[in-house]
């Protein structure tokens, strides 16, 4: 066999994995995209609670408490596949 009938052989067989990951990778901008929305959504409606007056005081203590508890948690899932 030539030299490009060899090239030919590595590029059909490495053609899938190359799909797989440009799936995954696609996968992964929608899903940090999702997030992205999420995260400005609630910006924006803290931003306007902030705004109308509707939020309560948090002492540093209770930020503190809050800190250590969720340090004590469960780790977080990874949303990363292998």
């Amino acid at each position: 066999m030539n030299s490009t009938g060899r090239r030919d052989q590595k590029a059909t067989a490495s053609a899938p994995k190359t799909r797989k990951r440009a799936v995954v990778e696609l996968e992964d901008a929608t899903e940090l995209s999702r997030a992205e929305e999420w995260q400005r959504a609630q910006a924006w409606g803290t931003w306007e609670k902030i705004k109308a007056g509707d939020v309560e005081e948090v002492t540093i203590a209770q930020l503190r408490e809050d800190a250590r508890s969720v340090m004590a948690g469960p780790p977080p899932r990874s949303v990363r596949r292998p």
